[in-house]
């Protein structure tokens, strides 16, 4: 399979929602953060599961903007 195949019947969002529980089971075990992409967002997630949104400010260091 291909992965337009793989993306047109849904198996790459199962593979890829799949990915994400592990690593979140793994950053929690580790007491970790986890980085994703949402939409054009970057979020970390802690090991607690709370989320931020994580932006760059004019001097390239990353700051957390808000808690979602």
């Amino acid at each position: 399979m291909n992965l337009i195949n793989l993306f047109k019947s849904g198996k790459l969002t199962k593979i890829a929602h799949e990915a994400t529980k592990r690593a979140r089971k793994e950053a929690k075990e580790a007491n970790a953060s986890i980085y994703y992409k949402l939409g054009k967002d970057w979020i970390r997630e802690d090991a607690q599961g709370k989320r931020f949104i994580v932006k760059r400010n004019q001097n390239g260091e990353k700051t957390e903007i808000s808690y979602l």
